[in-house]
């Protein structure tokens, strides 16, 4: 019984030490509706999606906001197209965010799921832009 509670306090303990940051909201003009709907119509996704995110590494927090984008039939072929295209992308969607200050970078990733059931294999190109860059 004694060791039954010394391994719940202990866990109590390690559980509360943990703290994890909180996902902040992404607040968007009401233009991001446009904006989105520009997008799919010009890619054709199955999914176009904005997440709130955050990393962090020691002590730092850095929040961000991910755009996922899966499975679009209308991407370009070459990398240096595909960058130009998250680019503008960041830029198009920085542009909407009321509270930009709650976050420092805008992720663009791109997805692709070929196979069925098991054989399923996920290509991944992702691109990250920190607002200094957007900003230029």
């Amino acid at each position: 019984m004694k060791r039954f509670t010394f391994l719940f306090i202990l866990a109590a303990f390690l559980i509360s030490s943990c703290n994890l940051p909180k996902l902040r909201e992404i607040k968007f003009k009401p233009e991001m509706r446009l904006v989105a709907d520009r997008y799919k119509n010009e890619l054709k996704p199955e999914i176009f999606q904005t997440n709130p995110s955050w990393i962090k590494f020691d002590t730092i927090v850095t929040h961000k906001v991910v755009v996922s984008i899966l499975n679009a039939e209308n991407l370009p072929d070459s990398d240096t197209s595909l960058l130009t295209l998250a680019r503008k992308i960041a830029k198009d969607i920085y542009d909407q965010i009321i509270n930009k200050s709650d976050f420092s970078r805008i992720d663009i990733i791109f997805q692709k799921k070929v196979g069925v059931g098991v054989a399923n294999m996920q290509l991944k190109r992702n691109y990250s832009f920190t607002y200094d860059e957007l900003e230029k």
